[in-house]
């Protein structure tokens, strides 16, 4: 093996390992959001409009760390 491509395959390697602990915390955050949504949930009780936004934002945050997942 070269030295190019043994440098080739390092690089490799680390970039493997980076995006293996990025979808890891992207996992973590996303049962994060899972769990504020449901609090902000249970607090509103009936009254959900003025908070509706948040709950919108959270959604969409998830949907994006599920694309990035992926």
């Amino acid at each position: 093996m070269t030295a190019a491509k043994a440098t080739s395959t390092a690089i490799l390697s680390f970039a493997a390992e980076d995006l293996r602990a990025i979808i890891s915390e992207l996992g973590t955050l996303e049962k994060r959001l899972d769990a504020l949504k449901l609090k902000i949930n249970l607090a509103l009780g009936s009254n959900r409009e003025p908070y509706k936004a948040w709950i919108d934002e959270l959604r969409e945050i998830k949907n994006i760390v599920e694309r990035i997942r992926k």
